[in-house]
């Protein structure tokens, strides 16, 4: 069946996506609003990674507090953004970490956007895609828990890292730095190479040997690293 959402012509589905993006971003801003004003941080366990980072002059400073348990969910992209909105509540007395939350939740619906777009979806179901993305229930913590922030941040740099190869049909050292910026902000994209192999295979894409290599190194190193820390953690708390 022809889709009647086909017979406007491009500039005008461009137009059609703004606007919609315009009402969501509207939309959540009022939505999110209390979280925006009140920038609450929950004792459970928002406050565990939050504080820590107050102190951080510099990475021996953080590394210290790594190896003495003071960090105990080790994530350094996200850590990094905290340490950003640790640096913003001293400049201006409000540290954002809802407003970060918010804006990254924005850059992963435009991603998807991207994405569907990329693939060569007709409109109709690029907006509907979209639309679902942006409006799912579980995509509230995203925003209103901070601890959840090292999924949206691995979330948006993962998107970009597909993106990049949808463009360029090819493996990139930008793909590979989009890689290590998402998997050391949440571990859960670790099986992305994989992913990549069976895409360039199913593509015939030529594979950089090398760049598939890293990518293979970095996530493996960042699960050294997750799995290390996590063990000495639990055995300092079994034995201490």
């Amino acid at each position: 069946m022809h889709n009647s959402f086909m017979k406007y012509p491009l500039v005008e589905n461009k137009k059609i996506s703004v606007i919609i993006g315009s009402i969501l971003v509207l939309f959540f801003s009022i939505l999110y609003s209390g979280y925006l004003k009140n920038d609450s941080i929950l004792s459970r366990d928002d406050k565990e990674l939050v504080v820590p980072m107050k102190d951080i002059k510099s990475i021996g400073d953080y590394i210290e507090k790594v190896s003495s348990n003071k960090i105990l969910d080790v994530q350094p992209v996200r850590d990094f953004s905290y340490w950003i909105n640790a640096k913003l509540y001293d400049l201006v007395g409000y540290p954002g970490f809802h407003l970060i939350n918010l804006i990254l939740f924005f850059l992963c619906i435009y991603l998807v956007y991207r994405i569907l777009t990329l693939l060569n979806f007709n409109p109709t179901i690029i907006i509907m895609g979209s639309l679902i993305f942006a409006l799912h229930p579980i995509m509230v913590s995203s925003v209103g828990w901070i601890s959840a922030r090292k999924h949206s941040l691995a979330l948006v740099f993962i998107l970009c890292a597909i993106i990049d190869l949808l463009k360029k049909e090819k493996l990139t050292w930008k793909l590979l730095l989009f890689y290590l910026l998402s998997v050391f902000s949440h571990q859960i994209v670790v099986l992305f190479p994989i992913w990549v192999i069976y895409y360039t295979k199913l593509k015939k894409i030529t594979l950089n040997k090398k760049i598939l290599v890293a990518l293979l190194l970095v996530g493996s190193s960042s699960l050294f690293i997750r799995t290390s820390h996590s063990l000495i953690i639990s055995l300092a708390t079994y034995f201490l």
